[in-house]
């Protein structure tokens, strides 16, 4: 048998790259919280389903390009390829700046962005660097919420590691000498 004729569905090889995956997403869902167990894990997983499906059905009922069906293990690994890129994708559309429309500046945020926002601050506080941009005081905030302990929390720990003066923006007016001095 030579190099070219291993099988990667099955075999010794097939068991290694299992292993690996597995290896792998035990590596990747250690430490996540609480919203990503929820909410991303099973949006993922039924992405991965849904593309296994639709597999099935194109490859194996409509265009038939084999005289066997395909095998179990290459639809579960095309379901799982495709449940990796849609956890991607929904950890990167999670962490995307959101932009409020031109006027709706003074909107109240509501209990589920309240707890959301609070729930991504918990997730990051200490772990990770989080910039927060925004055109009111932090203590302009707590009017705008409808949860008001869950942002003025979300706002402790935004300012809890501001000791050192680098971390804190403070804009200064210009000190070059005018033309009357």
């Amino acid at each position: 048998m030579s190099v070219i004729d291993v099988q990667l569905l099955s075999g010794t090889v097939g068991a290694v790259l299992l292993g690996v995956g597995v290896v792998g997403l035990l590596a990747l869902a250690a430490g996540r919280g609480r919203r990503w167990w929820c909410r991303r894990l099973p949006a993922a997983l039924l992405i991965g389903a849904g593309a296994s499906a639709i597999l099935m059905v194109s490859v194996n009922v409509l265009w038939r390009p084999f005289p066997a069906p395909l095998p179990p293990v290459a639809v579960l690994w095309t379901g799982l390829g495709a449940a990796a890129v849609a956890r991607k994708k929904l950890d990167y559309s999670a962490v995307r700046p959101h932009r409020s429309h031109r006027g709706s500046t003074s909107r109240r945020v509501t209990a589920t962005e309240t707890s959301d926002f609070y729930e991504l601050i918990v997730e990051r506080h200490r772990k990770r660097t989080t910039i927060v941009i925004s055109n009111r005081k932090p203590a302009e905030w707590l009017t705008m919420t409808a949860d008001t302990l869950l942002a003025q929390s979300a706002i402790d720990r935004l300012t809890s590691n501001r000791t050192h003066p680098r971390h804190r923006r403070t804009v200064l007016p210009p000190t070059h000498p005018t033309r009357n001095s």
